[in-house]
C-alpha cells in the first residue's frame, strides 16, 4: 500500500541482518512469544534463532525493556503509516476506489481501538457511503462498516441510530455470509448489547444465547470469548428474574 516509500529503500539502506523482503510487517506479540534481540545476533545470523519459525517469510519477534512506552510509541506510528496510506490512496487511485475506502475503514477501526471516537466516527461514514455507492449496501465492506459504526454509536450513547444500523449489518452478514459466519455473531452480540442497554432483556436473551452456543462450538467452553458470553446471558437472565436458569 506504500510503494513510493518502498521504491524508496534501497538495499544499502536495511541493516545487515534485516530481510529484503518486499514488505515488512510490525506485529505485537504475547511476552512469552519474544526474545531478546541481543540472543539472536550472537554468532552474526538470525537464521538460526527464528522465532516463531517459518519457511516463506522472515517474521521475528523482538522484545523491549519499556514495554509500555514501546506500545505507545508503535500505536502512534501505526496512526501515521495509517494516515499515509489514506492520503497516497487518494491521490493515486482516487477518494472512490475500494482500495481507498478499504484504507479508511482501517484507519477508522484503529483509530476506535485506540478511543478516538471523534475520530473514527466520520471516517466509519464515509468508508460506509462510499462502499454504498461503489459496490451497494450489502457489500462485505458496506456491512463491515455499518457494523463497526454501530458499536461506535453504542459506546457514545447514540443507541436511537445505532439500532437500524445493528439490524441492517446482522439482516446482511446473514444473507451474504450465512447464520454461522464470524461476521454474522459480531453483529449478532452487537444487537444482543443494544438491546440490553435499551432494557429490552426479552429480546436480547436468545441473541445472548446464540452467540454463546456458536462460541462455545467453535472456540470451546474455556475460551475467553465464551465465558464472556456465557456472563453476558447469566446476567440478562438474572436480571429478568430466571435465577435457575442463570
Amino acid at each position: 500500500r506504500e510503494p513510493q516509500q518502498l521504491a524508496q529503500v534501497g538495499m544499502g539502506a536495511l541493516p545487515w541482518w534485516a530481510s529484503h523482503q518486499q514488505h515488512c510487517i510490525p506485529i505485537v506479540v504475547a511476552r512469552d512469544m519474544v526474545r531478546p534481540v541481543e540472543d539472536q545476533l550472537q554468532g552474526g545470523s538470525l537464521t538460526t534463532r527464528r522465532h516463531p519459525p517459518t519457511e516463506a517469510m522472515d517474521l521475528w519477534a523482538i522484545s523491549c525493556i519499556d514495554e509500555p512506552k514501546a506500545l505507545a510509541c508503535a500505536a502512534m506510528h501505526s496512526e501515521q503509516r495509517l494516515r499515509r496510506i489514506v492520503s497516497s490512496c487518494e491521490a493515486e487511485i482516487g477518494t472512490e476506489h475500494e482500495d481507498t475506502l478499504d484504507s479508511i475503514g482501517y484507519l477508522a477501526y484503529f483509530l476506535d481501538s485506540c478511543g478516538k471516537l471523534d475520530q473514527a466516527e466520520p471516517l466509519y461514514r464515509r468508508a460506509l457511503q462510499g462502499y454504498e455507492r461503489l459496490r451497494g449496501p450489502q457489500h462485505a465492506g458496506a456491512l463491515r462498516n455499518a457494523n463497526n459504526l454501530a458499536a461506535l454509536l453504542q459506546a457514545i450513547g447514540e443507541l436511537t441510530e445505532a439500532e437500524p444500523l445493528c439490524r441492517r449489518a446482522l439482516q446482511g452478514c446473514e444473507q451474504e455470509f450465512g447464520a454461522d459466519h464470524p461476521h454474522t455473531v459480531v453483529s449478532v452480540n452487537n444487537l444482543a448489547h443494544l438491546l440490553k442497554m435499551t432494557n429490552r432483556l426479552d429480546e436480547a436473551r436468545p441473541l445472548f444465547r446464540r452467540v454463546l452456543q456458536w462460541r462455545e462450538r467453535e472456540l470451546g467452553a474455556e475460551h475467553g470469548d465464551t465465558i464472556l458470553s456465557m456472563s453476558n446471558l447469566a446476567i440478562t437472565l438474572q436480571a429478568l428474574g430466571l435465577y435457575e436458569e442463570a
